[in-house]
């Protein structure tokens, strides 16, 4: 017999795995940018996360099903290269948590960069926006499979210092943040996910990193492991009530050109 799926439920949930066989693409799609910034790590992260889950009223509209003991939103598609990524990306995290913002009532939800008017020419892999289309958290996807990609193996090795190639694997997205005027930010691979925050500290401007969250995490009580989609959850709450951020360092100083 299958079973409903409620709102808090969902939101507990590991990510669907990524289904892929042996034959994808092959080549770094890291932008050649270093940032160039302070760099620390966002401070009591995934306490918060879960102590915003676990304080919040959830709803208990059903917005999901099983179909004996599975899942009916499983991936069931391979995937070969990043467009595929994305696409597995919004419907594990972005149709389901829109589903959960919905039953919330939150108005925020995920979308494609070009549904905001006036775009410009460059364009993050994702957004999240407000019903009257104020672009609210920018953030970029990547393909799990290449070692260039790999976000905890590159955290782990001296990430701040100046040169580490850390600061390029986050680049590209700290450059959108800063040109679009978003706190908040993220970088993915599916499989490992880390979020982004820009805030001046009193002097100058400076970025915050999260703890890298596995897509394989599910919430267990009294744990401090998070989910994924419990940090886009509380991030979502962040960013719809931040304005745009005015960050008027010098290009150079913040994100410049390796090439």
């Amino acid at each position: 017999m299958g079973k409903q799926i409620r709102v808090r439920e969902t939101v507990n949930e590991a990510l669907p795995p990524l289904l892929k066989t042996d034959f994808h693409t092959k080549a770094s799609a890291v932008h050649p940018l270093i940032y160039n910034g302070e760099l620390n790590y966002w401070p009591n992260f995934c306490q918060d996360v879960r102590a915003t889950t676990d304080n919040q009223h959830w709803s208990s509209k059903v917005i999901g099903y099983t179909l004996n003991t599975r899942n009916l939103d499983d991936n069931k598609v391979f995937v070969g290269d990043e467009t595929g990524v994305q696409r597995r990306f919004q419907q594990a995290i972005g149709q389901t948590l829109g589903k959960v913002f919905e039953a919330q009532r939150l108005d925020i939800q995920f979308a494609d960069f070009k549904c905001l008017p006036n775009p410009g020419n460059k364009v993050p892999g994702c957004v999240m926006k407000t019903s009257r289309n104020e672009l609210k958290l920018v953030g970029e996807l990547k393909v799990p499979w290449v070692i260039h990609h790999r976000i905890e193996d590159h955290l782990g090795l001296r990430p701040f210092h100046q040169k580490s190639y850390f600061r390029v694997l986050v680049g590209q997205v700290l450059r959108y943040m800063k040109e679009l005027g978003c706190m908040y930010g993220f970088l993915s691979n599916y499989e490992e996910t880390i979020f982004l925050r820009q805030r001046h500290n009193g002097t100058t401007w400076v970025v915050d990193c999260s703890p890298v969250i596995l897509a394989s995490n599910v919430y267990t009580k009294g744990s401090p492991t998070v989910t994924v989609r419990e940090c886009f959850f509380y991030i979502a709450i962040l960013a719809r009530q931040q304005g745009k951020v005015d960050n008027q360092l010098p290009r150079k100083s913040w994100v410049e050109s390796i090439r």
